[in-house]
């Protein structure tokens, strides 16, 4: 791997100061993978190029994705800090009486 890289593949080329500003612009995206997943999909769609668009719009949507399944996962984590949540049995039962 070229020192000034921080990834070489067959299709994309990423330097390290672009890969250092999306680790920061994509916090829930880890890029490695990401980066790999993009050259196997390119090679299985040669018409496709992998410039510095493709890449942003592909770890925009890897973040969307990763965000929307951090906040599925916070809301049956249970209660945080000066937040309640009631068993919506229990508000029937207290909205009955």
């Amino acid at each position: 791997m070229n020192k000034h890289l921080a990834y070489s593949g067959k299709h994309i080329s990423v330097d390290v100061v672009d890969y250092e500003d999306w680790v920061e612009l994509y916090p829930h995206v880890i890029l490695q993978p990401e980066l790999r997943f993009m050259d196997d999909w390119l090679s299985e769609h040669p018409k496709r190029r992998g410039t510095v668009r493709f890449i942003k719009n592909w770890l925009k949507a890897e973040e969307r994705k990763a965000t929307a399944r951090n906040a599925e996962a916070r809301v049956g984590a249970g209660p945080s800090l000066g937040t309640v949540r009631v068993k919506p049995e229990y508000l029937a039962r207290v909205k009955a009486k």
